[in-house]
């Protein structure tokens, strides 16, 4: 397998670090796809993108001289890959990127429709709390709700 710049790879992701993810390659050699070139959006979080133990195609951005390969991930097809842990066709990883980054997004949605419930819920509690302290003072001053005596 060719190891020049420029030429699509195919690897496994043997690490996630907060700056990229390390791929082996095929042929034995470990390069960094940089956070920058994982996805064409903008990058949150590397693990909503790859995981791993993906397998992915990536192309060979350059080689320095110490010999470090650096890779993208950008416009390379990621289609018909699966995970090396022997799952072919697991249905996560026949989705494309955008459709993996959905999930995450989606999730958010839940966790603030529970958020708004219990902020909802608080502010109910606290409101009636507040009635309760102020009938509490407005009794030890003495001040009693005037009764309409329309009679």
């Amino acid at each position: 397998m060719e190891t020049d710049v420029g030429s699509i790879v195919e690897g496994v992701v043997v690490e996630v670090v907060k700056y990229g993810a390390f791929v082996k390659m095929r042929n034995g050699r470990t390069g960094l796809v940089h956070i920058s070139q994982i996805s064409n959006e903008f990058v949150r979080e590397i693990t909503d993108h790859i995981s791993p133990g993906t397998r992915v195609m990536a192309k060979i951005v350059s080689i320095d001289d110490r010999g470090r390969v650096q890779l993208s991930l950008k416009n390379v097809p990621q289609d018909g890959l699966s995970e090396s842990g022997g799952q072919e066709g697991a249905a996560d990883d026949s989705r494309s990127g955008a459709a993996r980054r959905a999930t995450p997004r989606y999730q958010d949605a839940r966790e603030e429709d529970s958020f708004e419930k219990k902020l909802k819920m608080f502010m109910r509690q606290s409101e009636d709390r507040m009635v309760d302290i102020k009938r509490n003072i407005e009794s030890k001053r003495g001040i009693k709700k005037k009764k309409n005596k329309n009679k």
